[in-house]
C-alpha cells in the first residue's frame, strides 16, 4: 500500500484539502501517515507538485511518526477466557479502535475539504453526516438504567457506511456496561439497507466482576419491515459472587444402667435356704458425644451464550400521527446452573419527534431480566466529527431532534442506532459447598449417676435339706436348718426340686 508523508513544511498551502488537514494536526513539525484511502478521497495522489509521496520502511522508521495510540478501555484484554477466536475478535476490534480514534479526524479534516471543493466548484451536493449520540432510559420491575450510545461514521462510499459505536451505560444496583464496535450499512436501491457488525462487551456486575463477550449481528432495514438477529458468545470463566461459612453441631448421647452386688454380711441358713445380706447399687452412665462441623460455600456467577432475533412492521394510519413499529422475536440464553432461558418477545416503538423514541418491551421468560417489562425512551442528536474538528458545534441542527416528525429521507436510516442487547448476560449459580475446605471436630463425655443403694438378703441355695448327725434324737427333725437330719441318707431322700443337700461340719462346732 502506498503511503504519503505530509509535511508540515511541503508545498501544500495551495490546496485547500491540506490546509485543512494542517489546520487539524496544527501544523505539528513531523510526518503522519495517511493512507491510501485518503489520498483518494482528496484527489491528492494525482498531485505530485503538493505533496511528497513514498513507501516508508516501516521496521526502521521512526516510531514518532506513528503516533497510534489506544484507550483504557482495552487494557485489561488480556484477561478474555480461552475462546481463540474471541481474543482475535477483540484484537480487531482494539486495532479498529486505534485507528479510527487516531485518523478519524484525519478522515472528517478529508471529508471537509471534499465538501469545500465541492461548494467551491458550485452547486455541489451538500455532504451528508450520518453520526449521532444517542442518550435514554430503561425501566422495569425493580430496575433502571441510562446509557449513552454513539454511532460515529469513519468511511462512507457508494451508498456504504463503515462505522463505530462506543456505548456506556449504568444500572441503579451498580452494574456498569461499556460496549465497542464497528458495522457496515449499505443502502441498496435507495430503499433497503443491509447491515452487519461485530461487537465487544464488557461488564461490572453488581458483586464487582468483571465479564466479556464478543458478539455479531445482522440488520435488514426497509421503510415498512425491519428485521436483525444478533448472536452473543461470552468468555466461559466463571467469577466468584459471595463466600460463606456455616457451623453445624450434632449431639449423640447413649445411656446404660449398671448394677453391682457386693457382700457384705455373713452366709445363714434359715429353713430350707441359705441366704447372705448383700449392698446392691445401681448407676446409669451417660456418654455423649458433640461433632462440630464448618463447611465452606462459594456462589459463582458466569456469562450467558445465546442470541436473539426480530422481526417488525410499521403500522398504517397510526404511523401518520407517530412512527409506530411493532416487533416479535424470540430470545435464547444457556444457563450453566439449570434450565436454559428462552421464550418469545414483543416490542413497540413510537416515534413522535425527529430524534425522540418511546418503546416497550414485552418477554415471556421473566427470569433472564428480572422483570416481565422494560419501558424506554431515548433521543437522538447529531454529532458531526467534521463540525467538531473545524471547531465548530458537533451538535449543530439538534433542535430539530424535538420537531414535529413530518418525515425523513430514508438514507437517513444508516445512523440509527443499532438495536441489540448491550449487556453480558450473567446468571448466578446456587450456594456450592468447598468439600475439601470442610473440617469437623469431636469431644465425647461421660457422666455416672447414682439410682438406688440398698442392703438386702439375698437367697444363695433353695430347697435345701439340712444333715447334722449331732442333732440325732431331735423330735421334729425336718430337715431345716434348726432341725436337720442326723443322717445323709435322710436328707438326700427327702430332696427336691435343685436336690440341694447341706451337711453342717459338726467338728466345726
Amino acid at each position: 500500500m502506498t503511503a504519503c508523508a505530509v509535511q508540515a513544511n511541503g508545498r501544500i498551502r495551495d490546496d485547500p484539502a491540506a490546509a485543512t488537514l494542517l489546520s487539524v494536526l496544527g501544523r505539528r513539525k513531523k510526518s503522519l501517515f495517511l493512507g491510501h484511502s485518503l489520498a483518494q478521497m482528496t484527489d491528492w495522489g494525482s498531485d505530485e507538485k503538493n505533496f511528497d509521496c513514498k513507501r516508508p520502511e516501516l521496521r526502521g522508521g521512526n516510531v514518532n511518526e506513528m503516533p497510534f495510540r489506544t484507550s483504557g478501555i482495552f487494557i485489561r484484554m488480556h484477561r478474555v477466557g480461552r475462546r481463540s477466536w474471541l481474543r482475535k475478535c477483540v484484537a480487531g476490534l482494539m486495532a479498529l479502535e486505534m485507528f479510527a480514534f487516531q485518523w478519524l479526524p484525519c478522515f472528517t479534516a478529508a471529508a471537509q475539504a471534499q465538501e469545500s471543493r465541492q461548494a467551491a466548484a458550485g452547486g455541489a451536493e451538500e455532504a451528508q453526516a450520518w453520526g449521532g449520540i444517542t442518550f435514554g432510559g430503561r425501566f422495569g420491575e425493580d430496575t433502571a438504567e441510562g446509557y449513552a450510545d454513539a454511532l460515529l461514521p469513519v468511511w462512507e462510499r457508494g451508498g456504504g457506511l463503515l462505522f463505530i459505536n462506543p456505548r456506556i451505560s449504568g444500572k441503579d444496583a451498580g452494574a456498569e456496561e461499556f460496549n465497542f464496535g464497528a458495522g457496515w450499512r449499505s443502502l441498496v436501491a435507495d430503499r433497503m439497507i443491509l447491515g452487519a457488525n461485530l461487537y465487544f462487551d464488557t461488564r461490572w456486575t453488581e458483586a464487582g466482576n468483571r465479564m466479556y463477550q464478543g458478539g455479531a449481528g445482522v440488520e435488514f432495514l426497509s421503510e415498512w419491515v425491519d428485521a436483525r438477529a444478533n448472536y452473543y458468545l461470552p468468555e466461559d470463566d466463571e467469577y466468584l459472587v459471595d463466600r460463606f461459612t456455616r457451623d453445624e453441631e450434632r449431639v449423640f448421647s447413649s445411656s446404660s444402667k449398671i448394677r453391682q452386688v457386693s457382700g457384705s454380711g455373713d452366709v445363714v441358713a434359715s429353713g430350707n435356704t441359705i441366704a447372705q445380706q448383700l449392698r446392691i447399687s445401681e448407676k446409669v452412665v451417660t456418654r455423649t458425644t458433640k461433632i462440630s462441623t464448618h463447611y465452606v460455600f462459594e456462589q459463582y456467577e458466569s456469562a450467558l451464550e445465546g442470541f436473539d432475533a426480530e422481526i417488525g412492521a410499521k403500522i398504517p394510519y397510526l404511523s401518520d400521527l407517530a412512527e409506530t413499529k411493532v416487533f416479535v422475536g424470540y430470545q435464547r440464553f444457556d444457563n450453566p446452573y439449570g434450565e436454559d432461558f428462552d421464550g418469545l418477545k414483543g416490542r413497540i416503538e413510537i416515534r413522535p419527534m425527529n430524534g425522540v423514541y418511546i418503546d416497550g418491551e414485552y418477554f415471556e421468560d421473566d427470569d433472564l431480566n428480572g422483570t416481565s417489562y422494560i419501558l424506554g425512551a431515548r433521543v437522538r442528536l447529531p454529532f458531526d466529527m467534521a463540525n467538531l474538528a473545524a471547531g465548530k458545534n458537533p451538535f449543530e441542527g439538534a433542535g430539530d431532534a424535538f420537531g414535529r416528525d413530518a418525515g425523513r429521507p430514508f438514507q437517513e436510516r444508516l445512523g440509527d442506532m443499532v438495536i441489540r442487547d448491550v449487556r453480558v448476560r450473567s446468571v448466578a449459580s446456587a450456594p456450592q459447598e468447598v468439600v475439601e475446605a470442610r473440617s469437623s471436630t469431636s469431644a465425647t463425655s461421660t457422666k455416672v449417676r447414682k439410682v438406688r443403694e440398698v442392703e438386702e438378703n439375698v437367697v444363695l441355695l433353695s430347697d435345701v435339706q439340712f444333715v447334722d448327725k449331732d442333732n440325732a434324737g431331735d423330735p421334729e427333725m425336718n430337715g431345716t436348718a434348726e432341725h436337720p437330719w442326723d443322717e445323709v441318707n435322710e436328707g438326700v431322700g427327702n430332696a427336691s426340686g435343685d436336690r440341694n443337700v447341706y451337711v453342717f461340719d459338726s467338728e466345726a462346732g
